[in-house]
């Protein structure tokens, strides 16, 4: 018959006519924990592009975690089609498709596009922490020429970017 035995740093205190004391050890247990913070809303504007050039916009953002070594990104457009990794902004009666890049350095010059799943191909390291006090990555937006040079309404066009962050 096996016996197990258990080892408590708690103890009680003794009985005694002026005082009394006991302890108890606490221990927290801390699992894996991600987090995505720091985002704001991307602004585009045709004020001052270029025909013949792409408009642009960086959005720098915080991934914090504790527990793993790594992550990876998944970029999901509201308007796209699900799992096929297409970007597209809507006016209601117009649509302009868009690139998105991702790099886990918010002061990139360019990122990692998406597969086709949305996916963005690697696993990233730049920890932060869980507070997220600076930004420590990027995300890059970009409207190619061909979408937005022929577009007929001036009507403001919209979608909802989701960046999900998963540790790995």
């Amino acid at each position: 018959m096996a016996t197990s035995f258990s080892v408590f740093a708690a103890s009680d205190g003794t009985v005694d006519s002026v005082s009394s004391t006991g302890t108890s050890e606490i221990t927290l247990t801390v699992g894996n924990l991600i987090v995505a913070r720091m985002f704001g809303d991307i602004g585009l504007t045709t004020d001052g592009a270029t025909v013949g050039s792409p408009i642009t916009q960086t959005e720098e953002i915080c991934i914090g975690f504790l527990g793993f070594t790594g992550y990876t990104v998944q970029l999901d457009s509201a308007n796209g089609t699900a799992g096929t990794g297409t970007y597209t902004l809507d006016n209601g009666t117009e649509t302009i498709s868009y690139d998105v890049a991702f790099d886990d350095d918010e002061t990139a010059g360019s990122g990692t596009s998406p597969n086709g799943t949305g996916a963005v191909p690697g696993t990233f390291t730049n920890n932060g922490n869980l507070g997220c006090s600076s930004e420590n990555a990027r995300i890059f937006i970009s409207i190619p020429a061909a979408q937005w040079e022929g577009i007929s309404s001036t009507a403001s066009f919209t979608d909802t970017l989701t960046v999900t962050v998963s540790g790995s």
